[in-house]
């Protein structure tokens, strides 16, 4: 067990998953990576990913991720974010969710737990007409900008999931909770106008977004009974990958906790 260190993983191009331990002084301690078409080809991916026949949409399959991130922990207790990719979660999966057997893999545990088996990925361009219908409807692209902090692109999850829902509605319906969409930059609360230009009634399946200092809960039974991590582990709800990247350059250039505060006043 590695203890009193910093963890950061990055996925290049989705070609593989790296994980990189540094301790306090951010000297490396442990180094590893999986390949994705490698390491588990039974997933028949290239380069992580499927590139479908109009070649703008562009997916990975949700039980390769779970899988990758159960071979990591067998090296190392440490978890990963997919940038830009979005899980769709089927209705009745917060109750296997709650009861999983320590004795399955968990990708087994959950092969059915997903009403889309492969999701959109960061590389995908195929919601352009989504794009434009959301700008439209925020008032311009600069409006949209104004509440959100970005103008609409193709790979955002809010207009991957106007496009599931325009295209294939039995799929959005049997979704029980999504992840993740744009929130309003100012209010830290969803925007029911965004929340309404991508499909009915988001935001119930949304949930309510929260701070990401906050702590969740206790970690699944699953995760100490069949890898022993400590009962008493919190989960936090953390933040993306783009927020961590900035702080992380703040720690490297930053002479104090102090002055790292001073920035994020400055900046919030």
């Amino acid at each position: 067990m590695i203890t009193s260190s910093e963890f950061r993983i990055n996925n290049m191009f989705f070609l593989q998953l790296k994980v990189i331990a540094v301790d306090g002084r951010l000297r490396v301690i442990f180094e590893d990576s999986i390949n994705f078409d490698k390491d588990l080809p039974e997933f028949g991916t290239q380069g992580g990913v499927y590139m479908h026949d109009d070649r703008l949409s562009v997916s990975s399959p949700v039980l390769m991720w779970i899988k990758v991130r159960i071979n990591l922990l067998f090296m190392l207790p440490v978890l990963f974010e997919y940038q830009h990719g979005s899980v769709y979660w089927k209705e009745g999966a917060s109750s296997v969710l709650q009861n999983l057997s320590p004795v399955l893999p968990l990708h087994q545990s959950l092969k059915n737990c997903f009403s889309l088996s492969n999701s959109p990925v960061w590389m995908d361009s195929s919601t352009a007409a989504q794009c434009k219908s959301l700008e439209k409807k925020a008032g311009g692209a600069q409006k949209l900008a104004d509440i959100t902090g970005s103008r609409a692109y193709e790979r955002f999850t809010g207009n991957q999931i106007a496009k599931i829902y325009s295209r294939d509605p039995e799929v959005y319906s049997q979704t029980e909770v999504y992840y993740f969409l744009k929130e309003s930059i100012r209010e830290k609360v969803w925007n029911p106008l965004c929340l309404d230009a991508c499909a009915p009634q988001l935001g119930k399946k949304l949930g309510q977004p929260v701070p990401s200092s906050k702590i969740l809960g206790l970690i699944s039974p699953y995760y100490t009974e069949r890898f022993g991590f400590n009962p008493a582990c919190k989960i936090v709800a953390f933040t993306g990958d783009n927020p961590v990247d900035w702080f992380s350059l703040l720690y490297c250039h930053c002479t104090s906790y102090n002055e790292i505060k001073h920035h994020l006043q400055c900046t919030s």
